[in-house]
């Protein structure tokens, strides 16, 4: 089983996404905003995730702000934009992997958890873990 994390806003949303991506096999730990998400990766629990999903408009601290804050601690980190906006927000695209349209479909999900599982072993799945303690 393979673990993501994906921060929405929307009780719903995250209840789909960790149904669907459930149905494939990968565990999903899912956050309301990225305040709770920077304050998790802070934690003794904090476990690394083969990606981060998030979406970006959300209260208390947005997905832009929460992206900054974990690149800054974990440059490796692989993050999909999930949004329903047309418009990109301004991230460095250098550190997300893809963005994905909302209303997004079950097979979408489960051939980009696939990409993202074989880029995170191209990088070594203890990559953003070495980062994080030369810091």
């Amino acid at each position: 089983m393979s673990l993501f994390h994906h921060v929405e806003d929307s009780e719903n949303l995250r209840e789909i996404f960790s149904k669907v991506m459930n149905l494939f096999g990968h565990e999903i730990v899912s956050f309301s905003n990225g305040l709770k998400y920077i304050e998790y990766m802070d934690s003794d629990e904090y476990v690394c995730p083969i990606a981060i999903f998030t979406d970006i408009n959300m209260p208390i601290m947005d997905g832009v702000e929460m992206i900054e804050k974990t690149i800054s601690r974990y440059p490796n980190r692989l993050i999909v934009i999930l949004s329903n906006h047309r418009d990109r927000p301004k991230v460095n695209d250098t550190h997300v992997f893809q963005y994905v349209d909302k209303p997004y479909y079950p097979e979408s999900l489960k051939k980009l958890a696939n990409t993202l599982i074989i880029k995170k072993l191209s990088l070594g799945l203890n990559a953003d873990l070495l980062n994080a303690q030369a810091m």
